[in-house]
């Protein structure tokens, strides 16, 4: 006797149920795209969003330690989760 094979219904369910959400993101994704492709740089210089974080990105760069022969790899995990003396983003000593 033949063992029942419960893949085809599942996946006939499945998808009667599920093609909507699948043909939302796929539409969704494909207007992102387009819109994302149409950009250019002049358009990112006359962003005010743009400007207004460009400034914020480049200030938060993370510094990261090299990993010599004899460091310990607390003393690493440390030094990249401590905050540079130098940043510019965090409030000055008064």
């Amino acid at each position: 006797m033949r063992k029942f094979d419960p893949w085809p219904l599942f996946f006939r369910r499945e998808w009667n149920r599920n093609w909507p959400f699948l043909a939302g993101f796929a539409i969704t994704g494909t207007f992102i795209t387009k819109f994302s492709l149409s950009l250019t740089e002049e358009d990112a210089k006359n962003s005010p969003f743009v400007q207004r974080h460009k400034n914020k990105n480049e200030s938060c760069v993370t510094p990261v330690a090299e990993n010599k022969p004899g460091t310990n790899p607390r003393n690493i995990l440390i030094m990249l989760t401590m905050p540079s003396q130098n940043s510019s983003h965090l409030p000055r000593p008064v």
